[in-house]
């Protein structure tokens, strides 16, 4: 097994909660959290799809708006297109939360996932570029 550190600034470092093992306390990501640790760096868990599957896997559980704030409190906004587009896409959040993610998205465009080439269709609500084939971004669920 390969280990890679990563250097975290100080302002994404949240989110956080105790749980033990054995005798051992220890620091776990909220499920919030590591989501949106996901769609600030899709290069560190697999690609965006890794993290569209959190997305379905997770959304019984899920709190969006604490994911919304937490995509906020990161100050990227690619957090917060990435989100939202993939929240519309499985139809997923309420209209109220899909509207203030979309308010805070900025006028320039990111692509979707930076492990896939650059080019692809523009969605001009959330202002990426889809780079991921939707065959692959959908067809892993689960029916």
């Amino acid at each position: 097994m390969t280990y890679r550190f990563v250097t975290v600034r100080a302002h994404k470092f949240f989110g956080a909660r105790r749980v033990w093992s054995g005798a051992e306390a220890i620091q776990v990501a909220e499920r919030e959290k590591a989501l949106v640790d996901s769609l600030d760096r899709p290069d560190l868990c697999g690609g965006v799809i890794e993290a569209a599957k959190a997305i379905w896997r997770g959304r019984d559980e899920m709190d969006w708006e604490k994911a919304a704030a937490y995509g906020q409190r990161m100050g990227n906004r690619t957090i917060l297109k990435r989100l939202g587009f993939l929240l519309e896409t499985f139809a997923l959040g309420t209209p109220p939360l899909l509207d203030a993610l979309q308010a805070d998205v900025g006028a320039g465009y990111t692509v979707l996932d930076n492990l896939y080439p650059r080019e692809g269709r523009r969605d001009h609500r959330w202002h990426l570029v889809v780079n991921v084939p939707e065959h692959e971004l959908l067809n892993w669920r689960e029916r």
